[in-house]
């Protein structure tokens, strides 16, 4: 990834940005293999790294309260040391990755914060993953309470992805007060009030 702007003389205002992106395949492939391939690379100064998946398993050793980490593929200690290094590297922009209403395991432990079909039963995407109501006071609560503790960890940024309310007719939406649009910015509103002090 990389960019920059100019100004309307011609001059870089902003310093151009050459990124270099850790999924969530590159963590599950080791990461030896993913500091191999940041010494090889050269000239970024932007890293973003995935630090949750999309069924809500955390890579990093998180203190959140029930949540879970990956036990599948990816090595969650090597993981904490790599955000360590990453974060203490002198000129480099260290962003997490973090999908932020699509969380099976939230929706499978705080099922009337998911999103419901008339059924009853909880919507699912084609990934077969749970998605979250936007608009719930606990879910955005849970959204801001990662920001911190990232922000603790010494992330300099978060990068909030599936931050939008799925587009289907299947899913019942009773809240007669609020279009999804509105519950969406809503959330985007009290999630950047809860970070906006933690720099």
């Amino acid at each position: 990834v990389s960019g920059s702007e100019e100004t309307q003389d011609g001059q870089n205002d902003i310093p151009a940005v050459s990124g270099y992106y850790i999924s969530t395949e590159m963590l599950s492939g080791g990461v030896d293999k993913v500091r191999d391939a940041l010494k090889a690379a050269s000239g970024y100064n932007a890293v973003l790294i995935d630090v949750k998946s999309v069924y809500g398993n955390f890579y990093y050793s998180t203190k959140l309260s029930g949540a879970s980490v990956a036990t599948d593929g990816i090595d969650v200690t090597e993981v904490d040391a790599l955000i360590k290094d990453l974060t203490q590297t002198q000129g480099l922009t260290v962003i997490a990755r973090v999908p932020a209403f699509s969380d099976s395991n939230f929706a499978l432990a705080h099922q009337s914060e998911g999103l419901p079909l008339s059924s009853g039963a909880l919507w699912t995407d084609h990934n077969g993953c749970y998605w979250l109501n936007p608009y719930s006071n606990d879910v955005q609560s849970y959204l801001s309470s990662i920001g911190l503790e990232l922000s603790d960890l010494g992330f300099d940024e978060v990068l909030y992805d599936d931050f939008y309310f799925p587009d289907s007719a299947n899913i019942v939406w009773s809240n007669t007060d609020v279009t999804k649009e509105a519950a969406v910015a809503d959330a985007a509103k009290n999630i950047s009030s809860d970070l906006s002090g933690d720099g």
